[in-house]
């Protein structure tokens, strides 16, 4: 079986094996350390594979090369066959083991490699740059490839790291349960390529610290950035007749990335064979072609592969659609994904079990499928299980195999940031996803995204729920969509209805009834009454009645794990015994709280290495409560005295965060809160973990966070936080510490951000964190803090430039740190500068204060709350105060003109309106000279609610409601409305219904005028009782 004519291959560099006209696509090979670009690849027949028998595999491997039996070369033999439309490359470079390490420590050294890789890649393929790409690698040679993702940002390679479709791994280390195990595992890799495993350069081989980052951060973030389909293939077999190195090379958990796009599969062959077919119908070779048939089927515009999407030429991507998919590209929406730990080894299996329903789901429902579950039950872990699981995609094709199934996460998280809680963020997520699996769905969203860009506005709820909507309603583009939303109780909300707004977008989502669409949605939450009433004819699971067993599993492997090395107590037969039972009773009393287990084995575990007899840690167990919160509560008693106050303001600073701090910010803020004289320096990342730590017994802890990989504080779990704030433990700290009221955490956050402002130039605290927190302090202590704001409003007043980092919203030149105030909604604070100054209330630097109120603060539209419009009245402002000839309602719609949707969605106008503010401008005077026609129509309310790039029919009705002169609209504008409202019967009977007023007002003037032939549709519903009034009049008009 050896191939025919093969080419030459060259040891080093590329050699093209394959190359059709009409490629589109490039498949890349690259071997591993001591390999070889054909021989890593190629299988020999028993006979003449004795040449590389033992220890000599590797070793022999570069003078076989040389040689002239070639073997089954299967990626020149028969891939290019299977592959017609695929230009097929090798990749050789030098793979000596000697020349991988470096330095005195002699670290493995895969920087030059892998920038040599990209260089030759990025050269190679210039004529067609955004061709993509898929990589086979093998061994350790994987992470050559990996090690691309670090150079990704540089412009030259960017088209190299955007091409990458599919990575397909062979006995890849990815990982190992610390560095020091990945590079044992180097060791043994280079031990069998013929190195005595006592030489100093293999005892000394090890990762630099360095490298560890870059495998670990710069990988993982071109995961989620990229999001390629990922094939992992682990050994089946291991080595044998090596001694100690006999058994697998690369072990299951060090070669499994538990990426949620992984597939994962095993090879029956050991690790130096898994990479060589005998043929065709080898099943290894068929596994690795179905693989590339899976990926391929995204990019080829006619394969034989049976799986996802294909692009065909009736469904041509946008030329747009790169630009689209990276503007809703946010790498915090993943974040609370991957610090979910993975599922302990055993666990998560019920879910796939028949009587539970999800599987039946799965292979032939519709809809949504609820996984509801006690607080730390387990939620996130079963959801991230059932993403990464393959039996969640084995069902899903049952389901429907003939177009793509695009899985889409996201996990809510309440100690995130505000893309991590909302619905905006969900939104936009879900459909970054959907245009990175299928970007033929950009033309769909291409009209939107054009909306965006040509207003200069960030994408809105508005738009991202528009622009999902029509991925989903097109009939154009076959596909398949299964949502997994995790924590839905975590999304931000104020009330009830905001819970209900997600579900709403959600139900509407998935019942969009194209039929060129399937959606499905699996959704886990608390069991709160609103979740009840919403799911209740869905089917649901309840997680704590199930998990038992994985409770079972966790914590007789967990305790297993740590008594191994224990033989003092495994040998005892009493110690046994107790140990047994202390398991026993862990699991008895776990009630499906999961937290509530790993906290106790933790301490169990904790408690023996501190010495303790099983005995007495018996003892222990049975005082710890089995209520989380009363747990919780003994957790937070045992710190010691010294460290109270230094906890007290962490646990404060914590729990007061509007986002993530990072843990130096953390601990400059805690330190501040001490002493707001100290010298501002911080010890190294270590110390401060060790630190928090030490004074938080664990109850805070530090996580990686965004693309740039910052540590952050955030608390141990979302019910960590809620037993803070539904008890009295913090106000019970406060009283044993004899602090005074004003010892809060807003009240610490607040001084931190000014000072750090004021004297720093610190400006990325600017904005709504200064705010935020100072209304909290208002709302919680019910009085200002005077002195901060002062100080920040002083400085703002005098430096210009300070201000830009305060507005979002374009405003005159000249508003004051008052207008911000009253903004922001700072009324006690407004309150109390009124009271201390004179003459501010009606001309603030030349805007009358009311002006401020019509500002939104942010993209959110929130506006100043009603209680600050009566503090400045009391104060004596007027409400008919105009700035440059226009009301406070002209003011406010002439800023938020640019701001697409925004006019009926903004309260700040209806408040000024119900105040009596005149709805039109300017005031009209006695003896006043005619108005100027261009100014009406650019200036007026209403005028431009008709002028603007989306007809608000609804903000008319406002205007109108209020006592807007409709007279003054010109026949331009009247004819606008014609044409935005030439539509079919049936949707004019719904604008009737909405916009009764606006319909009469308009067609009440039209009856003086001539009327346009867009109205004729309003003959086909005269029956309306809206129009019977004026039936005869418009009778007339038309005919």
């Amino acid at each position: 079986m050896e191939s025919g004519n093969v080419t030459t291959v060259k040891d080093l560099g590329f050699t093209i094996l394959a190359d059709p006209e009409d490629a589109q696509v490039d498949i890349v090979l690259l071997h591993g350390l001591q390999g070889h670009p054909q021989k890593t690849w190629a299988y020999f027949p028993p006979e003449k594979k004795k040449l590389f028998r033992r220890l000599r595999i590797f070793q022999r491997m570069n003078k076989a090369a040389r040689s002239n039996a070639t073997g089954f070369f299967w990626p020149y033999d028969i891939l290019p066959g299977d592959f017609p439309r695929a230009r097929i490359m090798t990749y050789g470079y030098d793979s000596h083991v000697t020349h991988w390490f470096k330095g005195p420590a002699m670290q493995l050294d895969i920087d030059q490699y892998g920038k040599s890789l990209l260089n030759a890649i990025e050269a190679r393929r210039r004529d067609d740059s955004k061709r993509p790409l898929i990589f086979i690698v093998h061994s350790l040679g994987g992470l050559i490839a990996i090690r691309q993702s670090k150079n990704s940002n540089e412009e030259r390679f960017m088209n190299v790291y955007n091409s990458i479709q599919s990575l397909v791994f062979l006995g890849t280390p990815h990982r190992g349960g610390s560095y020091l195990e990945l590079g044992l595992t180097a060791s043994k890799i280079a031990a069998l390529a013929g190195f005595n495993i006592n030489d100093r350069l293999i005892r000394n081989l090890s990762f630099a610290s360095s490298t560890a980052r870059i495998l670990q951060d710069e990988f993982v973030r071109f995961l989620q950035k990229q999001r390629p389909t990922v094939f992992t293939f682990q050994e089946g077999q291991g080595l044998t007749g090596f001694g100690p190195l006999s058994g697998k090379v690369v072990e299951d958990f060090s070669s499994a990335l538990d990426y949620v796009h992984e597939q994962k599969d095993t090879i029956a062959a050991n690790h130096m064979d898994m990479c060589r077919f005998k043929g065709g119908d080898d099943d290894g070779y068929i596994k690795i072609k179905d693989a590339l048939s899976l990926a391929m089927s995204n990019v080829l515009q006619e394969t034989t592969a049976t799986g996802p999407y294909q692009n065909s030429q009736n469904h041509q991507i946008p030329y747009n659609s790169d630009e689209i998919i990276k503007s809703l590209y946010f790498p915090d929406t993943e974040e609370r994904f991957q610090q979910v730990e993975e599922a302990y080894t055993g666990t998560c299996d019920w879910i796939f079990h028949e009587e539970i329903g999800f599987s039946e789901w799965l292979r032939t429902g519709s809809g949504i499928f609820w996984i509801q579950g006690k607080p730390a039950s387990g939620k996130s872990v079963l959801m991230k299980s059932l993403i990464s699981d393959p039996r969640t995609l084995e069902n899903l094709l049952q389901n429907n195999s003939t177009r793509q199934w695009i899985c889409i996460e996201f996990f809510f998280n309440s100690g995130g940031n505000q893309t991590q809680r909302s619905l905006s963020g969900l939104v936009g997520h879900v459909l970054y996803q959907i245009l990175k699996h299928a970007p033929a769905l950009s033309e769909f969203v291409a009209p939107v995204y054009q909306d965006v860009v040509r207003l200069k506005i960030d994408w809105s709820l508005q738009n991202l729920q528009l622009a999902a909507m029509n991925t989903v309603s097109q009939q154009k583009v076959p596909i398949n969509l299964c949502l997994f939303v995790d924590a839905l109780d975590e999304h931000e909300s104020r009330e009830q209805n905001d819970h209900l707004q997600v579900f709403t977008f959600l139900k509407k989502f998935i019942e969009s009834n194209s039929p060129t669409v399937k959606t499905m949605l699996c959704l886990s939450s608390r069991p709160e009454p609103i979740f009840k009433d919403l799911f209740s004819k869905f089917p649901s699971t309840r997680l704590q009645e199930h998990s038992d067993d994985d409770i079972s599993t966790y914590v007789n492997g967990r305790m297993k794990e740590y008594l191994s090395s224990r033989g003092d107590l495994m040998g005892d037969s009493k110690c046994s015994t107790i140990l047994r039972n202390m398991c026993k009773e862990i699991i008895r009393r776990a009630h499906g709280v999961f937290l509530w287990v790993k906290l106790v084995v933790t301490m169990t575990i904790e408690s023996l290495v501190d010495g303790n007899s099983v005995e007495e840690v018996e003892v222990f167990l049975q005082k710890i409560p089995d209520d989380l919160f009363k747990l919780y509560s003994l957790i937070l008693d045992k710190l010691r005295q010294n460290y109270m106050l230094d906890a007290f303001k962490m646990l404060q600073i914590a729990d007061a965060a509007a986002e993530p701090l990072s843990i130096s910010d953390f601990i400059l803020a805690t330190d501040f809160a001490h002493d707001p004289e100290y010298n501002w320096r911080t010890p190294g990342e270590e110390a401060m973990e060790r630190r928090l730590y030490s004074r938080c017994r664990g109850f805070l802890e530090v996580r990686t966070s965004g693309e740039e990989g910052l540590k952050v504080v955030q608390f141990l779990h979302k019910s960590a936080q809620d037993f803070l704030r539904e008890t009295e433990y913090l106000k019970t700290m406060q009283q044993q510490l004899s602090l005074g009221p004003d010892e809060i955490g807003h009240v610490y956050l607040l001084r931190f951000i000014v000072y750090r402002i004021i004297k720093d130039g610190q400006y990325r605290y600017t904005g709504s964190p200064v705010f935020y927190h100072a209304r909290m302090v208002e709302q919680i202590l019910g009085k200002p803090v005077i002195g901060p704001l002062d100080e920040l409003g002083s400085f703002i007043d005098r430096n210009r430039h300070a201000r830009r980092f305060f507005w979002s919203a374009r405003t005159p030149a000249g508003v004051t740190f008052l207008g911000l105030a009253i903004n922001e909604g700072l009324t006690l604070y407004v309150k109390s500068v009124l009271q201390r100054k004179t003459n501010v209330v009606n001309l603030d630097n030349g805007l009358p204060v009311l002006h401020y109120l019509v500002i939104p603060r942010n993209a959110k539209l929130e506006a100043p709350p009603e209680n600050m419009l009566n503090t400045l009245l009391d104060f004596g402002a007027d409400i008919d105060a105009e700035f440059q000839g226009l009301s406070a309602v002209a003011f406010g719609v002439s800023i938020l003109d640019g701001m697409k949707g925004a006019l009926y969605g903004f309260p700040g106008l209806e408040l000024v309106l119900k105040s009596g503010c005149n709805p039109d401008s300017p005031k009209r005077r006695q003896n006043s000279p005619p108005l100027d026609q261009e100014f009406v129509e650019q200036n007026w309310p209403l005028a431009r609610a008709m002028r603007r790039n989306s007809y608000n029919a609804q903000f008319m009705k406002l205007l109108l409601d209020y006592g807007s002169d409709i007279d003054l609209l010109s026949d331009k504008d009247l004819e606008y409305i014609g044409e935005r409202v030439d539509i079919k019967a049936p949707t004019l009977k719904e604008w009737e219904r909405e916009n009764r007023k606006v319909a009469r007002a308009i067609i009440d003037v039209y009856k003086d005028r001539k009327y346009p032939k867009e109205w004729a549709d309003i003959k086909q519903v005269m029956e309306s009782h809206i129009w019977d009034s004026i039936r005869q009049g418009i009778t007339d008009i038309i005919e």
